[in-house]
């Protein structure tokens, strides 16, 4: 009997796996170069900010919506093939113009073109929404992979199947931990779930014509750091994002992705992937699929930026614009791989996000120009702008602040390098640049001997009081000091989180103070990272239950198997329930039992007492019992199972055909039948097999010459019968034989 504590369970797709699967590495040729310009046409490198802006299908239309901006506001509808689309540019359409409601569907959508769109408010050029789009992929026959580039609410492929006018039989998702496929078909979907910067394959039945040949995804347009994906050692299915237009080719990706060590581009119509830099480099589309390979653990889309500069110099955009590093002719004498990456430095008493600016050890014939945002793009300006700082973090840890030139308007700093460090732009606040600080939770109910946090959140707001978005958290310094009952661990400095461990029932207060101001702009994210304030102090008030209040409200205990609780804390000294039902762990190859004050889950017992069924459980249907097989792999034994003794395995019989053959078995072949050898006989007759008797003798015709006996007066020939004879001559007969032999008539 073979017993298991697990049942795994195991399939292949049943697609066509050469549609699918991931190309294997072929042996690598010569690298082909990058291309210098493969892609000759200026890409803009700006992504603005705004209000909300809603886009939905209505149809084979679609329908935008936003809240009012007010009494009177009417509003203007722009359009363009861009994701950086700011209204009035070239090739920006007006569809709509002074509209009177928060709402316009667009009748011309119906075209298989990605488009964007975004609403300004009539008259003012700055009151504008953020940028929401459709991307139209074509479908072909069998298997086509969509990139999900926008930030949708379509995450899992039962809402795929739903939203898609295309009948599809399935949706795959590449999973990059175990280097394989993930799929859920339509009609027996399974959880299957994707998210932004991935990208799927969907497919339909390749018998029949697509109608219509298109899938349109909708959303927003990521910004900043929206989008962050972990790229596993492997293979990654992801897509291109319609904002980074600093990355245009194959060679810029695969320098910009740390550990890359290919970029492959799919053929939708071939269902193969032509991979750099295997072969020649390519052109990068917005919200393309794209594989990227990779032999550590990496980041989606690529943080660092490379660029290889020589002696005619190189202007470097980074960040959606938000890092210009100009290098003017003659800076290098020779061809230098710049790199720029977001790092986490402290400067100023704070870890605060820099960026390293590589390598380290260069100096510059000419001096370089950097160009640095310190605000959101598109925010309008603050009243400390104008006291914008640039500070260089040096390989030595000192700290200097760059002369730097203000543009308070575009809130950008310039500033002049000889050599590279770690760099942060930032600027000061104070109390005309409020911070709301709020420790959570508001009044915290916590448990002797349970550990509890309290955060601390700061919330900057812009001069006119409203919260400037995203949020981010204050670095504090929490009092050390708390009075009895409630004992405070003093946390690391610079941190937003306190330790409570109360050690009896009552109630008492913490305090915590944050330290001086700085608001730090974080170029990959278009966001502040980090602020710290003025001094603000707040409380709030620890209660502690009693024993009594813990019972009654179920608290002790949690699983049914103590019951006791001593000051305040549930101790789970006292078994209860020894041998009775606790929390169901909800495995039914498991059996919860209370066993010395602990619930525990032992493994249920399987077996039928049949000594021919395997006793397994599978912990989504419980018990099993296959039959064995019994099965020894030899062909010479009978694979037999008795119910009370298990698996036997006697000698297979094999019978003699008949009286001229042995029957026997031999491996691998089984029973086979050989031929009885015959041998023996006498001068009269020769042995042969007889089916029905076995070797029988064969008499020779009678008169067959038989042997001589030596005597000339006797003739020796066979008798018919299988003896020899030897009867006198017909010459002896009638004469007279000598002794010696001799015949006399």
């Amino acid at each position: 009997m073979a017993a298991f504590s697990s049942l795994g369970l195991a399939c292949s797709s049943p697609l066509e796996p050469q549609l699918l699967e991931q190309d294997e590495a072929p042996p690598r040729p010569m690298v082909s170069p990058p291309s210098s310009a493969l892609t000759e046409a200026a890409r803009p490198t700006e992504q603005s900010p705004g209000w909300d802006l809603a886009i939905s299908k209505q149809g084979d239309d679609l329908a935008l919506s936003w809240s009012d901006r007010g009494p009177g506001v009417t509003y203007e509808v722009w359009a363009g093939t861009t994701a950086h689309l700011q209204p009035g540019d070239a090739g920006a359409q007006l569809l709509a113009d002074a509209l009177p409601s928060p709402a316009f569907v667009d009748l011309t959508a119906t075209d298989d073109a990605s488009r964007y769109y975004r609403v300004r408010v009539s008259g003012d050029p700055n009151d504008v929404s953020t940028i929401v789009g459709k991307v139209t992929t074509e479908l072909q026959p069998g298997f086509t992979k969509i990139g999900l580039c926008l930030l949708s609410e379509l995450d899992t492929a039962e809402e795929l199947f739903s939203d898609s006018p295309t009948p599809m039989l399935s949706v795959h998702r590449w999973d990059a931990v175990s280097q394989d496929w993930a799929w859920s078909w339509a009609d027996a979907p399974v959880p299957l779930s994707f998210e932004t910067g991935d990208a799927i394959a969907v497919n339909h039945d390749a018998t029949l014509p697509v109608e219509p040949n298109t899938y349109t995804h909708i959303g927003h347009v990521p910004v900043g750091g929206d989008v962050r994906l972990e790229l596993q050692p492997g293979d990654n299915l992801v897509t291109t994002l319609p904002t980074r237009a600093d990355l245009e080719t194959a060679s810029e990706l695969l320098a910009a992705v740390d550990h890359a060590t290919r970029i492959g581009r799919p053929d939708p119509t071939t269902h193969t992937i032509e991979w750099y830099p295997d072969g020649p480099d390519f052109d990068l589309d917005p919200c393309m699929p794209i594989h990227v390979e990779v032999d550590e653990l990496s980041t989606w889309p690529p943080t660092r930026v490379r660029r290889i500069v020589g002696p005619a110099g190189a202007t470097i955009e980074a960040y959606d614009g938000a890092v210009v590093l100009d290098i003017p002719p003659g800076a290098l004498t020779e061809p230098v791989e710049i790199q720029l990456s977001p790092h986490a430095r402290p400067i100023g008493g704070a870890t605060t996000p820099t960026l390293a600016f590589e390598p380290h050890d260069i100096d510059f014939a000419v001096p370089v120009s950097l160009t640095s945002r310190y605000r959101p793009a598109g925010t309008a300006p603050g009243p400390h702008d104008a006291a914008a700082t640039m500070v260089r973090l040096s390989t030595d840890g000192s700290t200097t602040v760059l002369d730097a030139t203000n543009d308070v308007a575009a809130g950008t700093l310039t500033a002049s390098l000889e050599t590279f460090s770690w760099i942060d732009t930032g600027m000061p606040c104070d109390a005309s640049n409020p911070v709301a600080m709020t420790l959570s939770p508001d009044s915290p109910s916590t448990r002797v001997g349970e550990l509890d946090n309290l955060v601390l959140t700061a919330t900057l707001v812009d001069i006119n009081g409203d919260p400037v978005v995203p949020a981010w958290a204050g670095t504090v310094t929490w009092d050390p000091i708390a009075l009895d009952p409630v004992a405070l661990v003093t946390p690391q400095a610079n941190t937003t989180e306190a330790a409570i461990d109360p050690i009896a029932p009552g109630s008492t207060t913490v305090t915590a103070t944050t330290p001086a101001c700085r608001i730090v702009y974080d170029p990959v994210a278009d966001a502040f990272d980090q602020v710290t304030t003025w001094p603000v102090t707040v409380a709030t008030s620890v209660v502690v239950p009693s024993c009594g209040d813990r019972i009654a409200q179920g608290e002790c205990p949690s699983d049914g198997c103590t019951i006791a609780c001593t000051a305040g804390a549930c101790d789970g000294t006292t078994p209860t329930n020894d041998g009775g039902p606790c929390q169901d762990d909800a495995n039914p190859c498991s059996t919860d039992v209370c066993l010395g004050g602990v619930c525990n889950h032992f493994p249920v017992d399987c077996n039928d007492g049949n000594e021919c069924t395997f006793d397994i459980c599978d912990p989504a249907v419980g018990c099993l019992n296959p039959p064995d097989p019994c099965d020894d792999g030899l062909t010479c034994t009978l694979d037999l199972c008795d119910p009370a003794i298990g698996c036997t395995n006697p000698p297979l019989s094999c019978p003699d055909q008949d009286a001229c053959h042995n029957g026997s078995c031999s491996e691998p072949g089984g029973c086979q039948q050989v031929p009885i050898a015959c041998s023996g006989g006498n001068t009269c007759g020769a042995l042969a097999c007889d089916p029905q008797a076995g070797c029988q003798l064969q008499p020779f015709a009678p008169g067959t010459f038989c042997g001589d006996d030596g005597n000339p007066c006797t003739a020796d020939i066979c008798d018919g019968a299988g003896s020899c004879q030897h009867p006198i001559t017909i010459e002896c007969a009638i004469g007279l034989c000598f002794f010696f032999g001799q015949c006399q008539l």
